[in-house]
């Protein structure tokens, strides 16, 4: 018996039906719309969940709220509620079931991706987040991974290889069970970091990797549609048409679009047939599905757009490829010019615009 079921156990029948309206409010609240009315819900919600003592909503509640303030820019009340949180759930995480804790294991990412997606945030904030994180790790004792791959995210941002190298050492050497070698999370970090300077390593890793890797089905299929567009910027195009057809494997093309990495899609469109002539989807449907589902509030879209201005440029639709291209460039140097670097725009040269 695990420590929640122990849990469980020691609960009255009132406290259990008490428990039970918490769970339905905490449903209720999740399915709404993320704003300061879910987040006053989700504050009640964490009370009631205190009294009972259930580690288990107090951390989904205050995950919850910690997405919503985020997205709307309350940078310093979330990070007021972050810091608390993350002890919260280092100190009482065995009493929660292990089917809920991976997604809280990379609640550290929820704030530094918010930052990093909007240019307008000054590095100097973002490295004072993350200067938080290490002194609370440090006071703490806990979180020594969850920092180190926090830091290591964010060099790959911003193009500062051995540092990104350095701290993803230290993340993976950490040994959390959290960001076990076999699980999808962990090699999708990992690519995603690797990826940034050399494809071909990260192709290899990949490699090494996706045969033993664990983690839900649509995580699995997007580490493999990662796999197929790192083939493909490799040049083994036909390789990595199949790679993709295989990940995808029937998949409807609107939800593999909307799950999927864009640039990965695409980029793994490059040996496509025009139209397949069969029931599998051809390259510029898969194109059109991938276009239409890009976040363009995100830091990914550099490389998404970047993918779509490619393929264009390729296929003959000059003007619509330029377009992109421009706009990919523009991304890419907002970004730069917050980070005090050029890695952004050196990486559409390299990788994107080379050979068009």
């Amino acid at each position: 018996m695990n420590a929640f079921d122990e849990y469980l156990e020691r609960l009255s029948d009132d406290e259990i039906a008490e428990l039970e309206r918490v769970n339905d409010n905490y449903l209720a609240a999740a399915a709404m719309e993320p704003g300061i009315e879910q987040e006053k819900i989700l504050d009640a919600l964490y009370a009631d969940a205190a009294k009972l003592d259930s580690a288990l909503h107090m951390v989904l509640a205050r995950m919850f709220q910690l997405f919503s303030v985020f997205q709307r820019g309350a940078h310093a009340e979330g990070f007021r509620l972050f810091v608390p949180t993350m002890e919260l759930l280092k100190q009482r995480r065995h009493e929660i079931p292990e089917n809920a804790t991976e997604s809280m294991s990379s609640m550290v990412f929820q704030p530094l991706s918010v930052m990093l997606d909007d240019p307008a945030v000054p590095r100097a904030t973002v490295e004072g987040f993350l200067n938080q994180l290490e002194q609370e790790t440090r006071s703490t004792g806990h979180g020594a991974a969850e920092l180190a791959v926090a830091r290591a995210y964010w060099h790959a941002h911003t193009g500062e290889r051995d540092a990104a190298e350095d701290w993803m050492d230290r993340w993976l050497a950490d040994g959390s069970n959290w960001w076990a070698p076999e699980k999808t999370m962990t090699i999708g970090l990992m690519s995603a970091i690797i990826g940034t300077f050399d494809a071909g390593e990260a192709l290899r890793e990949l490699d090494l990797r996706v045969p033993g890797m664990v983690g839900p089905p649509h995580r699995v299929m997007n580490i493999r549609v990662d796999r197929a567009g790192y083939l493909a910027v490799c040049g083994k195009h036909d390789d990595a048409w199949q790679a993709l057809t295989a990940a995808i494997d029937g998949q409807e093309l609107d939800a593999v679009a909307e799950r999927c990495a864009s640039w990965a899609v695409v980029r793994a469109a490059d040996g496509a047939p025009e139209n397949s002539g069969d029931d599998s989807p051809g390259a510029r449907e898969i194109v059109a599905a991938a276009e239409e589902n890009i976040d363009t509030t995100s830091l990914d879209a550099v490389e998404d757009v970047a993918a779509v201005a490619r393929f264009h440029l390729l296929r003959g639709d000059r003007a619509r490829g330029e377009r992109r291209r421009a706009e990919a460039y523009e991304r890419a140097r907002a970004y730069d010019v917050r980070n005090g670097t050029g890695h952004h725009a050196a990486l559409l040269d390299r990788r994107w615009f080379a050979d068009v």
